[in-house]
């Protein structure tokens, strides 16, 4: 079952219903098994700025309880592109959430974000909810 949750995360976490099982489903999971999920998520951006699937990453970093969670997850950021994800209502809360819980040196490459386009994401209605949180 876990193989068939893995392969289809993406569909669940913005689907109307998958959603309540996917952030369930984060909270009962182990390290390992968390780790998987994370790195099973291949349209991370999309899933990021959907109005559903953003509970369920939010939910999956307040789980997040090691080095390697973390690591992860802020890959899935950086190679997603940090600049697909700052003015968007939904996925905002997903950064922010993450400015929350990680550790401040893993986050440099925000900091840098906001750095060389400062002007840019303060005009924009989230993307000042970010600066904000930093």
């Amino acid at each position: 079952m876990v193989g068939e949750v893995l392969r289809e995360s993406d569909r669940l976490m913005v689907d109307q219903y998958g959603n309540y099982f996917m952030q369930s489903l984060v909270q009962e999971l182990g390290e390992s098994h968390r780790l998987k999920l994370i790195e099973s998520i291949k349209h991370f951006i999309q899933v990021a700025q959907n109005a559903r699937g953003t509970h369920v990453l939010q939910n999956i970093v307040k789980a997040i309880n090691s080095q390697s969670e973390e690591d992860a997850f802020i890959n899935k950021v950086k190679t997603s592109g940090i600049h697909y994800l700052v003015k968007n209502q939904n996925s905002v809360h997903v950064l922010i959430q993450l400015i929350n819980k990680a550790q401040a040196s893993n986050l440099d490459f925000m900091l840098d974000y906001v750095e060389a386009n400062f002007v840019s994401v303060c005009k924009d209605k989230h993307g000042i909810c970010l600066v904000k949180a930093m």
